[in-house]
């Protein structure tokens, strides 16, 4: 009874592997597929874009609603206003909304620019609610019932645009069928640490070459929430912002495009923004981005599929969602590091090699879309190879966040919209140690530690048995997940000794006095 039990558990498990590794197949596959239909049509939609950029000169300039979703953003607000006022657009066809739901000095350091611009002659308002129902969806959906604008334009609080967004922008939105234009995200602290330089290539490779061969193939594509203008009317048609998904801007781009709106990405049109420096911001971000995806698709599949959309746009619809279980299937790979010794002990490790081969290949997938995407957007391209190396380790290292997440929306557990703070980090002597929005120490991490010594052992039991196994796979994951745990913990012990020593500093001057008073008495 117990051997039949124990080889059931095996054969489950190597059916789990065996499906884990076919998705990283054809996640690999689909990478290899967006680089050729990028490089396939790059040119053409190019030359096309620039064509539209020159000939745009409006009678008219259409008026435009601006919205600054805020929620405790002190660090960088100043700089978010400043940059808006500095657009080239006349003062007279657009107005500011600063949709602000913030619980610290944000708002004090906002009424304070607000009232300063206004007196320059700018439109701009403070907007405050009484409560953060529906989070940032609600706070534009709020915003919109008293915008005047045709067209709106959002901007996340770390955003920095270039004077000329709009008039680069707008030009697409002449086109009656476009719901909305999306730029490409800059980095404004890529080469900050590891973790930055980690999440711009990820970043780059995503934006610049899976959103533009969505947009240029005629698949569904969508808004990242921030550096992108929309269609009044086509927010309404679709259904308005909608706050019963953690991705608020996937959910009402997949709605709009359902309609029959079409969705533009300019890759040209740079919109630089604040990575997360910190593991706990990142966690944070990937997992509000993971749940989210997760929850948009079991909202939105159904009517995907029963909707007009070429059966081309349904199959990469279906897939880009569910790709977001990626990163549990290489959990699942990590953890099952035994039947390696299984198979090679029942002699049938030679039986699956084409196999392994194969999935070997398919691994190249990611690598060469993120190497293609840095090869066209920098021209020290070369010397941002080894960054691939930083993407690798921390992309496994997340993934008990990343696995969390979609288990989360499995289980259909609700949590609440947590936002990535920010700390305007602008130059590599910046820090966000001693800074309000600190990390916490995240539960989630003694999972993380029971996982990496699990798999350092594997390491160690692989290296040392009779028969030496090397499996490079299961040692990137274990660096990997010891890096986020070491990272995990080190951050809250700093920002503590930090605020520690400032506290210090601040009493000395206190100290100093009673001291003075006690030798004048």
């Amino acid at each position: 009874m117990l051997d039949a039990l124990a080889d059931a558990a095996i054969w489950t498990v190597l059916g789990l592997q065996f499906l884990a590794a076919l998705f990283f197949c054809s996640f690999g596959l689909y990478c290899f597929l967006m680089v050729w239909l990028h490089a396939r049509n790059k040119r053409a939609v190019l030359a096309r874009d620039a064509e539209i950029m020159a000939a745009w000169n409006p009678a008219v300039l259409p008026f435009v609603t601006i919205q600054l979703p805020l929620y405790n953003e002190q660090y960088v607000v100043t700089r978010l206003i400043e940059t808006i006022v500095r657009l080239d657009y006349p003062r007279d066809r657009f107005e500011i909304q600063v949709l602000d739901d913030s619980t610290d000095e944000t708002t004090q350091i906002v009424r304070g620019l607000v009232d300063r611009y206004s007196a320059e002659g700018f439109s701009i308002a403070l907007h405050r609610r009484l409560d953060r129902i529906g989070y940032k969806a609600g706070a534009l959906r709020e915003g919109n019932k008293v915008a005047c604008g045709e067209f709106i334009a959002i901007f996340d609080a770390d955003f920095v645009p270039e004077p000329d967004f709009l008039r680069k922008t707008l030009p697409f939105l002449e086109d009656p069928g476009v719901a909305a234009v999306q730029t490409l995200w800059g980095h404004l602290n890529a080469d900050y640490s590891q973790i930055t330089r980690a999440q711009s290539v990820v970043l780059d490779g995503i934006n610049y070459v899976i959103q533009s061969a969505q947009c240029w193939s005629g698949v569904m594509m969508h808004f990242q929430g921030t550096a992108g203008v929309w269609r009044r009317s086509a927010i309404d048609d679709a259904g308005g912002w909608q706050a019963d998904t953690l991705t608020e801007d996937l959910d009402l781009s997949y709605r709009a495009q359902i309609r029959g709106w079409r969705l533009k990405f300019l890759p040209q049109v740079l919109c630089p923004g604040e990575l997360p420096p910190t593991i706990a911001a990142a966690k944070t971000q990937q997992h509000r981005w993971v749940k989210g995806g997760f929850q948009t698709a079991r909202k939105l599949l159904p009517s995907i599929m029963k909707s007009g959309l070429s059966p081309l746009a349904k199959a990469e619809a279906a897939y880009h969602m569910v790709a977001l279980a990626l990163t549990p299937a290489v959990l699942v790979m990590a953890v099952s590091w035994p039947l390696q010794i299984w198979l090679r002990e029942q002699g049938l490790f030679n039986a699956v090699l084409p196999f392994i081969g194969f999935t070997l290949l398919c691994s190249f997938g990611p690598t060469v879309l993120f190497l293609y995407a840095q090869h066209d957007l920098y021209g020290n391209w070369t010397r941002r190879i080894h960054y691939y190396l930083y993407v690798m380790i921390w992309g496994l290292g997340i993934a008990v966040t990343n696995s969390r997440a979609v288990l989360e929306v499995v289980l259909g557990k609700q949590t609440a919209f947590v936002r990535t703070p920010k700390f305007r980090l602008e130059r590599q002597s910046d820090s966000f140690i001693g800074k309000a929005y600190g990390a916490k120490l995240d539960p989630q991490v003694a999972v993380e530690v029971l996982l990496a010594i699990y798999c350092l052992y594997g390491v160690g039991y692989m290296a040392w048995r009779p028969e030496p196994v090397f499996d490079p796979f299961l040692v990137l994951f274990t660096i990997g997940i010891w890096l986020v745990v070491i990272q995990t913990f080190w951050e809250p012990i700093a920002q503590r000794r930090a605020l520690r020593a400032m506290h210090a500093v601040q009493e000395q001057p206190r100290r100093a006095a009673e001291a003075a008073g006690s030798t004048a008495e």
